[in-house]
């Protein structure tokens, strides 16, 4: 379902601010770790952010392309509003 996903402008000029403060080796990956400091921000629990990573992660190799931040990015506002986070939401445009 992720091969379907198209960003929107406002998730690509996060995902852009994200990677410019979070990848500076332009390796064009963001490791758990970072992920973790920025997606803390949004005050979701942990479970949730859990299963966002589930989903955004994809293949689990430990870190988001730009691709799966911007995933994340959607499937955390869906999150903020009160939907249960699933991958269906992937393709739903706020």
């Amino acid at each position: 379902m992720s091969s379907d996903f198209i960003p929107s402008q406002a998730e690509v000029a996060l995902t852009n601010k994200i990677f410019e403060k979070c990848d500076p080796q332009k390796l064009g990956i963001i490791t758990g770790d970072t992920a973790v400091d920025v997606f803390n921000g949004t005050k979701l629990s942990g479970a949730t952010l859990g299963a966002v990573w589930a989903i955004a992660g994809g293949e689990g190799n430990g870190f988001l392309t730009r691709k799966g931040v911007s995933i994340a990015l959607r499937l955390m506002g869906h999150a903020q509003r009160g939907d249960q986070v699933s991958e269906a939401l992937i393709s739903k445009r706020e």
